[in-house]
């Protein structure tokens, strides 16, 4: 779609970056359940514990990349003045 005006235009990327951050919520919200699994496992499985307990790690580590993702698509939301 192509927006004539920037008010128009304005609403669209703001759009676009709702439908972004729910996403990127979404993604969070089941890489946190993924988490609490995977430390149930390391309480399982002693013996495999150090490996888990780096994906855990790992998964900290993309959710925080995450939330400073959706941390930018507020402030443009801010800069566009919506």
């Amino acid at each position: 779609m192509i927006a004539r005006n920037s008010a128009t235009r304005r609403q669209t990327l703001m759009a676009a970056a709702g439908r972004i951050v729910e996403s990127m919520n979404r993604n969070i919200d089941a890489m946190e359940q993924e988490k609490s699994i995977l430390r149930k496992l390391a309480r399982l499985l002693p013996e495999q514990a150090p490996s888990i307990r780096a994906k855990v790690d790992s998964a900290d580590a993309e959710i925080a990349a995450a939330r400073k993702r959706i941390e930018r698509y507020r402030n443009v939301k801010t800069a566009l003045g919506l």
